[in-house]
């Protein structure tokens, strides 16, 4: 049973997101400027948000102009900032099972950000996977990653609650 993916954005992230689906043989549809979005999402399984985050773009992902349009049951990913996409518009779809669930890497703070509001609204909602703006991989990054990591090791061996949920 092949599935469909719904790539928003066709530049070097959506690209790349759409040539790592190429061995799982799912139906691939890009969105790009001037496309109707409504088509693109209305039968795609998971949704993968990869717009640009030009200020221009704030907001685009709304309840109304989106949430909605998408298949019930579909799944959300974001890599891009949360001002894209509307975030109490994506919880509100998500209790009322609009969205199966939500993977986001909440972009906009600085990397692995882990006090920036936005991930903190949605750190523990029991369906959203959601990352502190880690998917941008650098020598800056990874380091980031490898100290959180360190930290919950060191904070599990202590017997402390983890610092970092990610």
């Amino acid at each position: 049973l092949r599935k469909n993916t719904a790539i928003l954005g066709k530049g070097n992230v959506g690209t790349a997101y759409g040539e790592c689906l190429e061995p799982f043989h799912m139906n691939v549809m890009y969105f790009t400027r001037g496309d109707y979005l409504a088509e693109c999402v209305r039968d795609a399984d998971f949704v993968f948000n990869a717009i640009s985050s030009l200020p221009e773009n704030n907001g685009f992902l709304g309840r109304e102009f989106y949430f909605d349009m998408m298949k019930t049951g579909a799944r959300f990913l974001s890599v891009t900032s949360p001002k894209i996409y509307t975030v109490p518009a994506l919880i509100e779809a998500l209790g009322e099972s609009k969205i199966r669930q939500a993977a986001l890497d909440i972009g906009g703070g600085t990397v692995g950000d882990v006090n920036f509001i936005t991930y903190k609204e949605v750190l523990g909602h029991p369906k959203i996977i959601a990352t502190p703006q880690v998917a941008h991989y650098s020598d800056h990054t990874a380091k980031i990653g490898y100290d959180m990591m360190i930290d919950n090791i060191e904070a599990r061996i202590k017997g402390e609650a983890l610092h970092i949920l990610v």
